[in-house]
């Protein structure tokens, strides 16, 4: 099963979302290859060999991070059996869209 995976953050040393890479290694042990979508991302954690990020571009405005999500999801897309957002409830809205058009199953993980 091939996975793409939407989450805040990507860095085993983030105080807040460290626990992350530990979430996709577990998760890329059970799926013959995880992709992940990002807004930050420290390429220093370790990560299985079968996971690969693909980060949002940062420096930019808003604008500019929707383009660039958009286009990373539309290359990302062809071939993913399942996408999971963890968090940003807007992104999996908008992720949601494009999934649609490839009849991808979609599920979002928030703590509210």
């Amino acid at each position: 099963m091939r996975v793409l995976m939407v989450t805040p953050m990507v860095d085993s040393e983030h105080n807040i979302f460290g626990f992350i890479p530990t979430w996709m290694n577990a998760l890329a042990k059970r799926v013959e290859k995880l992709q992940v979508v990002t807004l930050g991302y420290n390429p220093e954690t370790s990560l299985m060999k079968n996971v690969t990020v693909y980060p949002i571009k940062r420096n930019t405005n808003i604008l500019g991070k929707f383009i660039s999500f958009s286009k990373i999801m539309f290359k990302l897309l062809r071939g993913t059996d399942v996408m999971f957002c963890h968090m940003f409830p807007g992104l999996a809205l908008r992720a949601a869209t494009i999934i649609s058009m490839n009849h991808t199953s979609c599920l979002l993980y928030t703590s509210d």
